[in-house]
């Protein structure tokens, strides 16, 4: 650890009292002043038994001064003698009075010796640390460094104070490679942009150890070359060797083949079990034909009668269709209705032919439908369900759409022509027509000068009013708007505004027609009139507007209705 800076208790020529200003000389301020830093600042811990016996004994200041003057004058060689002599006591405890932290810096302090840690500060610094510089050494005391700039580094000076000096930089001045570990390598512009080629100094196969690459041995670490046509065995060391041919076999151009004369068989047998088959002329010792032989019934079949035994049904009747009998039981022939086992012989879609499902229906004489059931289009021809087609009718007819509900080419039940409905129609969902359809009133007699009776749309939304020729335009609340057919009838609601005479409200929903236009009266909210405006033929704006200015407090509205 650095010896700490603490000035040395001044020597006994120096007096108490500066005689210049009456208080305590400088040099004794400072040592009182270094013994009060080294004690803690005033923050010496005090114990829980310490607080329950009571405060600590307080050394007495003339006791203390007296303990120092004995102690510590002695160790001085230009000692003159007691150094306290020369003090007025009164003077002395006057002096003491004006410096009350003094007595509590200085407790115990000669005899309780205190290592202090702490920042620079506490070490007795004299000046104000240089900011950037660095904390170093001098052997009695701690120094600052003076700052360095920026990018430079420290360096040592020894016991000597350390300076800041601009990194050192070098420059590489040639590139060699090294031959080593089975490696060597060539340098391209070796002095300016190296450009290192590696190569090896070994031929053939490589291997590594994890740290070199040496040359691969035959036969250890890989397969040697072959002698001749041989065939390799692993000689589980690592290695292969070649596979010795014996007698009897040879091997050429990579086939291992016998070249004994072979052997002889001496005996041969053949037995069977399970039924309907029996053997005979087994065993054969020399030469001889073994032979097979069935038994079972004239026009059955064979079947499992067990899980390992075969027999023969009975005989089944000529052209009829063979039936299971189960588990451990014959199949046997069962009887058909006429025409069944003919039907079978038919081609699907033809007379006489099973419907089937997936395949042609074919034109059938005659039959009855009870139900009908699936997705495809059905189309029947004739009578329907009664003796002659004036009265055919459906009772009921069911089916389930196959597409969107805006599909206009498939549905659950559609017709090529009219649907006539005799009694009333119950619709569960919306209502559909194609572009310009709609009710068509003709059964109804219309006045002389009827045009059309189609009802064909209907229609209710919000609309965006311009302004036009407005000093200043209206906020608009409200604008909507119904059109029933051709009657249209506008709404809106909106406050404030100042109109011209010729301004109009522009942007309708939709034109007026060349058959008649309307007439519109804008209320406020005083219940008097705003303004008067028109919609004249073939118009797409209300024009007309009389002069009217409203205030922006003031809620304005009209609704009109015109044949669009």
């Amino acid at each position: 650890m650095a010896e700490l800076n603490i000035t040395n208790i001044p020597a006994p020529r120096v007096p108490f009292v500066d005689e210049r200003t009456g208080l305590m000389a400088r040099e004794w301020y400072r040592f009182f002043l270094n013994l009060f830093v080294l004690t803690g600042s005033g923050n010496n811990p005090i114990t829980l038994e310490e607080l329950q016996l009571g405060p600590p004994n307080q050394p007495d200041l003339a006791e203390l001064l007296i303990q120092i003057n004995q102690n510590i004058a002695p160790q001085y060689e230009d000692q003159s003698g007691d150094f306290l002599a020369t003090l007025d006591t009164a003077q002395l405890m006057s002096m003491m009075s004006r410096f009350e932290n003094a007595e509590a810096a200085i407790q115990g302090a000669y005899l309780q010796p205190v290592v202090q840690t702490g920042t620079i500060a506490n070490y007795n610094l004299d000046n104000s640390p240089t900011a950037g510089g660095v904390v170093y050494g001098t052997g009695p005391a701690l120094a600052v460094s003076a700052a360095g700039t920026l990018g430079q580094v420290l360096t040592s000076a020894g016991a000597g104070t350390p300076t800041w000096a601009a990194a050192a930089t070098g420059t590489v001045t040639t590139v060699s490679v090294v031959s080593a570990n089975g490696l060597a390598g060539t340098v391209a512009t070796a002095t300016t942009t190296p450009a290192i080629t590696l190569s090896t100094t070994i031929t053939g196969l490589l291997k590594g150890n994890g740290t070199a690459i040496s040359a691969a041995t035959s036969g250890t670490d890989y397969a040697p070359a072959t002698s001749g046509t041989s065939i390799l065995y692993g000689d589980g060391a690592g290695g292969f060797n070649n596979v010795t041919i014996g007698t009897g076999v040879a091997f050429t151009a990579g086939t291992l083949s016998a070249t004994g004369s072979g052997g002889t068989v001496t005996s041969v047998a053949q037995s069977f079990t399970g039924g309907l088959i029996s053997v005979a002329g087994s065993p054969i010792t020399t030469s001889g034909t073994l032979a097979l032989t069935v038994a079972g019934t004239s026009g059955g079949i064979p079947y499992f009668s067990s899980a390992s035994t075969w027999a023969t049904s009975a005989a089944l009747a000529a052209s009829a269709l063979v039936v299971g009998g189960g588990a451990g039981a014959a199949p046997a022939t069962t009887t058909t209705g006429t025409g069944v086992v003919t039907a079978l012989g038919v081609n699907t879609g033809t007379a006489g032919a099973f419907v089937v499902n997936g395949g042609a229906l074919g034109t059938p004489s005659s039959g009855t439908v009870t139900n009908l059931t699936g997705t495809a289009s059905i189309n029947i021809n004739g009578t329907v369900g009664a003796t002659t087609a004036a009265t055919g009718k459906f009772t009921t007819i069911e089916g389930t759409d196959t597409t969107d509900a805006t599909s206009t080419t498939a549905a659950a039940v559609k017709t090529a022509g009219g649907l006539a409905v005799a009694k009333k129609v119950y619709v569960g969902d919306n209502v559909i027509p194609a572009a310009a359809k709609g009710v068509d009133f003709t059964g109804n007699t219309p006045a002389a000068g009827m045009t059309s009776q189609l009802l064909n749309w209907y229609e209710d939304g919000a609309w965006s009013p311009g302004f036009a020729s407005w000093s200043v335009s209206p906020t608009v609340d409200l604008a909507s708007y119904t059109r029933i057919g051709r009657l249209v009838t506008i709404t809106l609601l909106a406050h404030g505004g100042t109109c011209l005479v010729g301004s109009s409200i522009t942007d309708l929903p939709f034109s007026s027609s060349n058959k008649g236009g309307a007439s519109i009266i804008a209320i406020n909210t005083n219940s008097t009139t705003g303004f008067t405006a028109a919609i004249f033929n073939l118009s797409s704006s209300i024009s007309n507007v009389s002069a009217a200015s409203m205030s922006a407090a003031v809620y304005w509205t009209f609704s009109c209705t015109y044949f669009a």
